[in-house]
C-alpha cells in the first residue's frame, strides 16, 4: 500500500514539472524571433544578391544589425516600436519590394564590407554608429543612394526611410554615369573590380625593363 507522503512526494513532483512546463512555454511566448523575408540574402551570399541585383535592376540594401535585435517580444517585434526588432521589421517592410536585401551582422561582419558601404555607415565627423542601420547602394555598389538611421525615434525613423523611398524611385538620379577624378574620395571608395585600370604603370613598367635590357645587350657587345 502506498504511503500518503509517498503520494504526496509524487504531488508535489507532478506539480513541479506542470510549473517548468508552463514557464518554458511562457518564455516562448514573450520572447519570438523576428520571421525573416525567404528572400533576404546573408552577407556571405553577396555575390549571389549582386547578380539579384542587376538583373532585376534593384538597389542593394545592406541591413547591418546585431544578432540580440531578432529578439523581442510581441510588442517590441511590432514595426512601428522602439525597439532594435521593431525598427528591422519596418525596414524590412519598407524595402522587401523595392530592393535586394542583405543582412549584415555588425558585430563579425562590419569590417568586410565594400568600403563605400562601411564609410556610409558612419556619420560625417563621428567614428562610430548605432545599429540598426540601412545601407541601400546601386546594383553595381559604386554609388550610396540612401541611408536610413533606424533609431528608436519613431517619427524621425519614418522620416528617414521616406526619404530613401524616394531616391530609391528617383532612378534617374542614380543610374546617371558616376564622374570620378584619379584622386576623388569616390573612386577611391570603389570596389577594386570596378575601378579603371591604370595603363601608365604598364607603359613605366615596360620603359624600365627596355632600360635594363639595353644596358645588359650593351654589355654583352663590349
Amino acid at each position: 500500500m502506498i504511503s500518503s507522503a509517498h503520494l504526496n512526494n509524487r504531488l508535489i513532483n507532478f506539480i513541479s514539472l506542470r510549473v517548468v512546463i508552463t514557464l518554458l512555454t511562457l518564455s516562448t511566448l514573450l520572447h519570438a524571433n523576428l520571421s525573416l523575408p525567404k528572400d533576404l540574402f546573408y552577407f556571405n551570399e553577396l555575390e549571389v544578391a549582386h547578380k539579384q541585383a542587376i538583373k532585376r535592376d534593384r538597389p542593394l540594401v545592406f541591413i547591418i544589425a546585431l544578432s540580440s535585435h531578432l529578439q523581442g517580444t510581441d510588442d517590441q517585434l511590432d514595426p512601428i516600436s522602439t525597439h532594435p526588432a521593431g525598427a528591422i521589421q519596418y525596414a524590412l517592410q519598407s524595402f522587401q519590394e523595392r530592393g535586394v536585401l542583405i543582412w549584415v551582422d555588425a558585430e563579425t561582419e562590419q569590417k568586410n564590407l565594400p568600403p563605400l558601404v562601411e564609410k556610409a555607415l558612419y556619420d560625417e565627423g563621428i567614428s562610430f554608429f548605432y545599429p540598426p542601420k540601412v545601407v541601400i547602394t546601386t546594383p553595381q555598389i559604386d554609388r550610396i543612394i540612401a541611408t536610413v538611421n533606424m533609431t528608436d525615434q519613431i517619427e524621425e525613423r519614418q522620416r528617414w526611410t521616406l526619404t530613401a523611398i524616394e531616391k530609391i524611385e528617383d532612378k534617374e538620379s542614380w543610374k546617371t554615369p558616376l564622374k570620378t577624378t584619379e584622386n576623388s574620395l569616390e573612386k577611391n571608395l570603389l570596389p577594386h573590380s570596378n575601378q579603371e585600370k591604370k595603363p601608365w604603370i604598364f607603359f613605366v613598367l615596360g620603359f624600365i625593363l627596355g632600360g635594363i635590357t639595353i644596358f645588359i645587350l650593351s654589355k654583352i657587345n663590349k
